[in-house]
């Protein structure tokens, strides 16, 4: 990772600041330290840290929430001049995680999160780039603001009901608790099961750290849930 990073951005202006699901809070930790070495090296002059934002002190053990937030404190300490971008949950975990509708025992659709009925701030992923390159467009005027990112704010009966017209047919969503979430058993089932939790407990903060109107204001092209899914249905695993 530092490797990449010293070689890619030797002449850039920013850099992003960010990994996947499965890099873990140790590897998230190590790459926010590989970013601030390589702004050492290079003409960097913005780093975009994505994380997600802090509420009332309290912890969790969302190891992708938490690394990141040690890693904020990292470029902060260290005077890196950065911009915060608060991610939010995104629409192509239906495509690529496997959380897409499934038939139950009944062979009915359905959609299952510990959410209750609580509202989820989330996004398409490509939208959460075209914020990152406003805010690189930007330049100065960014330094030191946090920016949350949002196309929705969703419940699962919400999602559900787009699912159902997206794909003609009945969706329905499958409200679980995090116990049972974290009890499927697949990779990471613990770690998004506490995820849903956080946002589910503190979805006020959540959802209001994360403007949909704010969003559009630098990305215009900013998507909703419906339009989404009308292009990228044919990509969701069938269930």
């Amino acid at each position: 990772m530092r490797d990449l990073l010293l070689g890619a951005h030797e002449t850039g202006e920013g850099a992003d600041a960010g990994a996947q699901h499965g890099a873990g809070g140790k590897g998230r930790r190590r790459e926010a330290r590989h970013l601030v070495h390589a702004r050492g090296h290079a003409q960097i002059d913005t780093a975009v840290g994505r994380s997600h934002a802090d509420v009332d002190g309290q912890v969790y053990k969302v190891p992708h929430f938490d690394a990141k937030g040690e890693a904020n404190d990292i470029f902060t300490e260290l005077g890196v001049p950065t911009t915060f971008l608060l991610t939010s949950f995104y629409w192509d975990n239906f495509i690529n995680f496997g959380m897409g509708p499934k038939k139950g025992a009944d062979g009915k659709l359905a959609i299952t999160f510990p959410l209750g009925t609580k509202k989820l701030a989330s996004i398409a992923a490509e939208d959460i780039g075209k914020v990152a390159y406003a805010i690189f467009e930007k330049g100065e005027e960014m330094i030191g603001k946090t920016v949350g990112v949002a196309g929705g704010h969703l419940s699962g009966a919400q999602m559900a009901k787009s699912f159902t017209k997206a794909l003609g047919q009945e969706v329905r969503y499958n409200a679980v608790t995090p116990a049972a979430y974290s009890g499927f058993g697949f990779p990471g089932a613990d770690d998004l099961a506490n995820m849903f939790q956080f946002n589910s407990e503190f979805e006020q903060d959540c959802c209001d750290a994360r403007n949909i109107s704010e969003t559009k204001s630098l990305n215009p092209e900013l998507m909703t849930f419906d339009r989404w899914l009308a292009q990228n249905k044919s990509r969701i695993p069938p269930g």
